[in-house]
């Protein structure tokens, strides 16, 4: 191991590596800023620049840009409520509160922070874990990404603020849009309503969009004179650390929970951040402040965020089975350079392998610093008059939900979400749950008539479903709890 590392990070070294690095850097956290845009679009922009590059230094290009686009996207979601990538979304929920507050430095600090911790632990587990992951990543079958999806859905007991009916409302509505398009198992339309459009379901990111941000531009637009600014100083930069580490258990274990999801193919970057979003509130002993500024809120989702990306790495390069659709466009990209991401590559390249693994811990430390030093630029931007910014971003809106599928459908999606979600936020229906629902819906819709046909009722007897209905169960006997005696103790 020692011999391969030491050959990896030479490699690194090289001039050619660090310029390849360099350009993945500025692309990678330039697209996640801009929304809408992402890594899939990045890296089939670089995949025709990375053919005619040295087959290493075409690996370094692109695999720095998967690793640093989440951290471009949490500067947009945190100062301006948009977010630059799908997986961005969950920060924006208490990162834009705390810019109205005042503390976009200290959200901007405390987010790149998390997000680079999240990054090396996931780096670390993908040198450490690669013996032994083929067992793991195998005994998660059907039954089991059921199982999980489930315990997602399950946090709507936390995540619901106040009214438990209006979260089940919400959760409905969420099932309603999960369902829609085509049924997985027999191919049939559903909810389509004669359109076309409607029959590959709706999209998230112009869901997410709508839901989120254009609600917040109406409470931007009305902004008083005398709002607190949005400021970017050294003590904000020392406070955001500072808050890091005193929820430092909170990010190993949100790191943890990244990098396991990110392992699992299928489940994706969103479900990653909004669990660990649910596991930050649910164990809180503040859970009344998230959604309305409180610093966990921001550092659990981007944790997770970076750590999944080493985690997704494992089945990609350990069995050339993609965790996402952007590491399914890496294998492309990775067969163009004449590589081949499985068992062969592990037996005959392994330094490669660990060239990767320690890009994704390196440049998740190096874009967050590029980040810190340009935020200060960037936080200038929220403090413009929201008659001059409220304009730019809803052009920024705009064109978020258009580019991804050249669809000026995803326009008026985006549009009808926004004025659903100016309804739930103005009558306090919670639209995280909404959104969580959207996101796990078809996960657990797939994987549960797939589990039924490959082990009947059998799936729900597998040791590690088992587990899942433990936790499950005790998600809510806890909730229960800790509703009953904050109502003792405020009697």
């Amino acid at each position: 191991m020692v011999p391969i590392f030491i050959q990896a990070f030479s490699l690194l070294l090289q001039p050619g590596s660090l310029l390849a690095m360099a350009v993945g850097l500025v692309v990678g956290l330039v697209v996640g800023v801009v929304p809408g845009i992402g890594g899939p679009f990045a890296l089939a922009l670089l995949m025709p620049l990375a053919y005619n590059m040295d087959p290493l230094f075409g690996v370094v290009m692109l695999v720095t840009l998967v690793s640093v686009v989440g951290n471009g996207g949490s500067v947009s979601a945190i100062l301006i409520g948009v977010p630059g990538t799908p997986t961005n979304v969950a920060t924006i929920i208490d990162g834009y509160q705390l810019t109205i507050k005042g503390e976009a430095g200290r959200a901007l600090s405390a987010c790149l922070v998390a997000s680079a911790i999240g990054g090396i632990f996931g780096a670390v587990v993908l040198i450490t874990i690669m013996p032994v992951m083929r067992s793991l990543i195998l005994s998660f079958g059907h039954p089991e990404q059921f199982m999980l999806a489930l315990l997602g859905i399950s946090f709507i007991a936390i995540l619901g603020e106040g009214s438990m009916i209006k979260a089940a409302v919400a959760a409905a509505l969420g099932f309603v849009v999960a369902l829609t398009g085509y049924d997985p198992i027999s191919g049939v339309p559903r909810y389509d309503l004669g359109l076309v459009y409607l029959y590959d379901g709706i999209k998230i990111l112009p869901l997410t969009l709508g839901l989120f941000a254009l609600p917040e531009l109406m409470e931007l637009y009305r902004e008083r004179e005398n709002a607190p600014p949005r400021t970017f100083s050294l003590s904000e930069v020392l406070q955001g650390i500072r808050d890091v580490f005193a929820h430092l258990f909170l990010v190993l274990r949100c790191s943890v929970l990244g990098t396991i999801i990110g392992m699992i193919p299928g489940l994706g970057g969103d479900t990653a951040v909004f669990l660990a979003y649910a596991h930050a509130k649910q164990t809180s002993q503040y859970p009344e402040r998230f959604g309305h500024g409180e610093i966990a809120g921001v550092i659990a989702p981007e944790t997770a965020n970076n750590a999944k990306e080493g985690g997704a790495l494992i089945p990609t390069l350990g069995f050339g089975i993609p965790g996402s659709v952007v590491m399914a466009i890496l294998i492309s990209a990775f067969i163009v350079l004449g590589l081949q991401p499985g068992p062969i590559m592990m037996q005959k390249q392994p330094e490669l392998i660990m060239v990767i693994a320690l890009l994704t811990g390196i440049t998740n430390v190096v874009g967050s610093f590029i980040c810190l030093i340009a935020a200060k630029g960037l936080v200038k931007l929220a403090n413009l008059r929201a008659k001059v910014l409220v304009p730019w971003i809803i052009l920024l809106i705009v064109i978020g939900s258009y580019v991804p599928n050249k669809s000026f459908a995803d326009v008026i999606v985006t549009t009808f979400f926004g004025f659903l979600g100016l309804f739930m936020k103005t009558f306090s229906y919670p639209r995280v749950v909404l959104l969580l629902v959207v996101v796990l819906g078809k996960t657990l819709e797939l994987n549960f008539w797939m589990g039924l046909q490959y082990f009947g009722p059998a799936m729900f007897l597998r040791p590690v479903v088992i587990l899942f209905m433990t936790l499950i169960m005790g998600t809510f006997w806890f909730e229960l709890y800790r509703t009953k005696r904050r109502r003792a103790s405020s009697t």
